[in-house]
């Protein structure tokens, strides 16, 4: 701080000097330049000269009034920087240099009373120590075995702990919780398994085929089934379509061969007339994918659709020829106009049924008006079956899933309860160590040896904290 006074105090001076100089100049320059100019009245030569002078002289004089500014306003920063240097502050201080010195004092004072007293309460520690040694050096052959098993407990405790924490930590979930979500999503799959048997007994009604085994070299599985009990409609608007388009052959019998069906029809004891579609025989008379092209064409300038009823069927490849038997002779249109357009023109000339079942033949006939409650309702049953399985098998998967997790949630719970009670067994031997180590000689003497060796451990961190905040006073 006298340095930074010093030097202000010089700079100071320097700059008043620097105006005194300045001002001697103007004034000196003023008077010649007055001097000349009456000397010069008479001559307009001289007088021209002179005027040139005087200009350059005046230049002189603005710039030496220009420096004479900037020397008063650097008077000004250093008349109050000195002050402030006077006062004892710097820039960012808040404090003058008394308040700053009072409180160094203040603080060197507090640190040397704490290391008087550090040494004072060492020396006492020290000697405490010496004694506890002493007696633990005594008894350090029967302190040995009790501080070993007192380890161990410890060690016991911690990697209890460790297990317990870890445990917790990789939890699936609330038990509880799991197993109400469990329950409840079995209860709703076993209720989408019903739903989908009550629909399947329905439809094993509509569809039932009985017989008798014709005797030996009969084999049954050649007998596929109902025709109906083949096919999955792509969606439940075209099942009504469907149902007229195939009309009686959704009810034929399926079977691989004739010789298959005539035993069936002579030995079978069938209880009903039925018809039987041997698949090695039966032709399928399926519209060429030219009369297709050019129907699906007129629909569209009539502002509709038209599509071979077999893109709407689904089924096994293996009865694929009894399936374009019956399905493969007609179009579905999507209203009667449509299918009007299409029935009768000459690129097609084909069968065409609307989704609501009305028929138009290019035979020319029409057929519809009044829609029967039971139009539809067989394939209706297959696709609602289908459905009902799939939503079925679905919430099975998700109960099965939701079943595992909360078994597994009960399995960690079960295993955190034994880790746990571990864990307070472990404790509570922990605790009867400490307290039989405590108790005997051997054990007190080495406790309070260990309790020492730590107060004379903090005593030495706190000498160097008064130490360090000594020095830096």
């Amino acid at each position: 701080l006298k340095k930074a006074v010093d030097d202000a105090s010089t700079e100071v001076a320097r700059l008043e000097a620097a105006q005194k100089g300045a001002q001697t100049a103007f004034d000196a320059d003023d008077s010649r330049l007055k001097g000349e100019a009456d000397a010069a009245a008479d001559n307009e030569r001289i007088e021209s000269a002179k005027k040139e002078e005087v200009a350059l002289c005046e230049q002189a004089v603005e710039e030496c009034s220009t420096e004479k500014d900037e020397a008063d306003q650097a008077w000004n920063e250093a008349e109050t920087v000195h002050k402030e240097a006077l006062a004892g502050k710097g820039a960012t201080d808040t404090k003058s240099v008394s308040e700053q010195l009072a409180a160094h004092k203040d603080a060197q004072r507090t640190a040397r009373a704490t290391l008087k007293k550090c040494d004072a309460k060492q020396s006492a520690l020290e000697k405490r120590r010496e004694q506890a040694a002493e007696l633990a050096s005594k008894y350090a052959s029967s302190a040995k075995g009790l501080k070993k098993a007192f380890s161990a407990c410890e060690e016991k405790v911690s990697k209890c702990q460790s297990k317990v924490d870890e445990h917790s930590a990789t939890s699936p979930g609330d038990a509880d919780a799991l197993q109400r979500q469990a329950k409840e999503l079995s209860q709703k799959a076993r209720e989408c398994s019903q739903r989908a048997q009550r629909t399947e007994a329905q439809l094993k009604a509509r569809l039932k085929f009985d017989y008798e085994h014709p005797g030996k070299g009969f084999d049954a599985e050649k007998v596929r089934g109902v025709l109906a009990s083949l096919v999955t409609p792509c969606d439940g608007k075209y099942a009504a379509a469907l149902e007229v388009v195939a009309g009686g052959r959704l009810y034929q019998v399926v079977v691989d061969d004739e010789k298959t069906g005539k035993a069936l029809l002579e030995r079978g004891q069938l209880r009903r007339r039925v018809t039987l579609i041997p698949l090695n025989k039966v032709r399928a008379g399926r519209l060429d994918d030219k009369r297709c092209a050019r129907a699906s064409s007129v629909a569209k300038k009539a502002g509709g659709s038209a599509r071979i009823a077999l893109e709407f069927v689904g089924h096994e490849e293996h009865v694929k020829n009894a399936v374009e038997y019956a399905f493969g002779g007609a179009l579905v249109c999507d209203s009667m106009d449509v299918a009007r357009a299409v029935a009768f023109d000459s690129g097609v000339k084909a069968r065409c049924v609307t989704l609501d079942g009305d028929v138009c033949d290019p035979r020319g006939t029409l057929s519809g008006g009044s829609r029967s409650g039971n139009l539809g309702a067989c394939l209706g049953l297959v696709v609602a079956l289908h459905q009902q399985q799939s939503e079925a098998s679905e919430a099975s998967q998700r109960a099965r899933e939701a079943c595992a997790l909360a078994d597994a949630s009960a399995k960690h719970a079960n295993e955190l309860r034994t880790l746990t009670s571990a864990l307070g067994v472990a404790t509570a031997e922990l605790t009867a160590a400490r307290e039989e180590l405590e108790a005997s000689d051997a054990g007190s003497a080495v406790v309070k040896l260990e309790t020492l060796d730590k107060e004379l451990q903090q005593l030495e961190d706190d000498r160097q904290d008064a130490l360090k905040t000594d020095e830096e006073s």
